[in-house]
């Protein structure tokens, strides 16, 4: 595959992805407004004491539909199955190892990816319905929940797929054993934990994550990981949809799934 026909390619599921998201949009904000699935703010930190300031600049958030993620990781996953779907179709349209390469780069990230967003959307819905004493899942429930996926993320890295070594650039490969399983749990818990508290003002959280997504995409083009490169294209279009209307006045907004 040449530079030219990946860059093609990667436009076409730019595209793809973000006029899905489009076509979603209408249906799923009717379904937000018709079950009054509208925010609620949060009136305690997570040290448990009432937080009256951010609470009076969040003020104008209250019924503000959420939940907006769903169109995100929904749309990707969507892609995901149609292709896979046309896969079994014809797999003579799909080049050799196709099957092999979909296992290798895409299982993974879509299982996180779900795995977490299905995590956050018991918290929005938690937080909805004013369920608990926190407006959504304690800090602790969701630290244990994402432990628990990053420790099993990291088991799978470490001993099926035989990752042990961290690149240092312009120093090369150290292998450092059984210790890439807490630097594993380290990043996945940052990083998932670094959006949730980046997320607040409209279009702050997308905007940043278009970024780490295309980022993300160019370090797996640059790999030969072509596959992860265009999933992450795709979320990366999905997000463009969501900045259109995450704008203010907001819509509504990503929520914690």
């Amino acid at each position: 595959m040449t530079d030219i026909q990946f860059f093609a390619g990667a436009i076409v599921f730019a595209g793809i992805s973000f006029f899905a998201t489009m076509l979603l949009v209408k249906p799923f904000t009717n379904f937000l407004y018709k079950n009054n699935l509208g925010k609620k703010i949060r009136t305690h930190g997570m040290d448990g004491k009432e937080s009256p300031l951010f609470s009076s600049m969040h003020a104008h958030k209250v019924g503000t539909p959420t939940m907006g993620g769903v169109l995100i990781w929904g749309a990707t996953l969507v892609i995901f199955l149609a292709v896979m779907a046309a896969f079994l179709a014809r797999p003579d349209i799909f080049p050799e190892g196709f099957q092999q390469m979909v296992r290798g780069q895409i299982y993974l990230p879509m299982f996180t990816l779900i795995a977490v967003a299905l995590l956050g959307l018991v918290d929005d819905y938690y937080n909805i319905r004013e369920i608990g004493g926190h407006k959504g899942l304690s800090s602790k429930i969701k630290l244990g929940w994402q432990l628990a996926f990053a420790l099993l993320g990291a088991w799978w890295f470490f001993d099926k797929l035989g990752y042990s070594s961290l690149h240092v650039p312009g120093m090369g490969d150290f292998d450092i054993g059984m210790l890439y399983i807490p630097l594993f749990v380290f990043i996945f818990v940052g990083a998932s934990n670094a959006v949730n508290i980046t997320d607040g003002l409209d279009g702050l959280a997308g905007g940043l994550l278009i970024f780490a997504y295309m980022a993300f995409g160019v370090i797996a083009y640059a790999k030969g990981l072509f596959l992860l490169a265009v999933f992450c294209v795709v979320i990366s279009g999905a997000l463009l949809t969501f900045l259109w209307f995450n704008i203010p006045p907001a819509r509504f907004y990503m929520g914690d799934t």
